[in-house]
């Protein structure tokens, strides 16, 4: 059987120590048997041609706006393309506004299920939290992308991939609270991507990954995995 390699694309601000423990719980769930980070999404948006060799014909899990650098990197190179892509959370779009309260929504749910210890890992804030600069530089790479991020359309990136050969899914949580409930099959008419539900916040995938990848393998196979 050949190994599965994949990729973790994390969206805006997600600190690379949590990135690392999202990609190791993939490992250890038996979904891939290696895993690479992603670039940081500025740097992704930035560099399409290198995100386009890190993808190619490899399994890319993306969370949240970790998508947005994908389009570039599959229209840049269309031979150059992953052999299945699985986003989890990704944006559809919507009002800048909308995506600016849910935001906030978003950060303060964080900080509560962290108080209340819902989640398997505690985040580490570390991009946020080292200094008053490392704030200010990320708000404003924040305010630089929101723009792209309330206008970005996930359905049409993975049509272009379902296109040329790659396989594709999104993966919504109930309780995202900034995109969940947007990705309505019946809109998807055009080599449409297997939609899964599950129940959870929108970091989960970060911060609750070993429960996310379990409840997610059940609904691709229908087996049930260990916990």
């Amino acid at each position: 059987m050949s190994k599965i390699e994949a990729v973790l694309q994390t969206g805006f601000a997600t600190d690379p120590r949590d990135a690392e423990a999202a990609a190791q719980a993939l490992v250890e769930s038996g979904m891939a048997d290696s895993v690479r980070i992603g670039l940081a999404l500025p740097d992704a948006m930035q560099r399409p041609e290198i995100l386009s060799r890190l993808i190619d014909k490899r399994v890319v899990y993306t969370h949240s706006a970790g998508v947005l650098p994908l389009e570039q990197s599959v229209r840049r190179e269309p031979s150059k393309i992953p052999s299945e892509i699985i986003s989890v959370n990704p944006p559809e779009p919507t009002t800048k506004s909308k995506l600016a309260v849910g935001s906030v929504h978003q950060v303060l749910s964080l900080v509560s299920r962290v108080a209340s210890a819902e989640l398997e890992r505690r985040p580490t804030f570390g991009l946020m939290s080292r200094n008053g600069w490392a704030v200010a530089r990320s708000m404003r790479q924040h305010n630089q992308l929101i723009e792209q991020i309330s206008s970005f359309s996930t359905r049409e990136v993975l049509q272009a991939a379902a296109a040329s050969g790659a396989k594709t899914g999104i993966v919504s949580m109930r309780d995202d609270g900034l995109f969940g409930g947007c990705y309505n099959p019946a809109e998807l008419r055009s080599h449409p991507p297997r939609i899964y539900e599950l129940d959870g916040g929108h970091d989960d995938f970060i911060f609750s990954t070993e429960r996310v990848l379990g409840e997610l393998a059940e609904l691709m196979t229908g087996i049930r995995v260990a916990a």
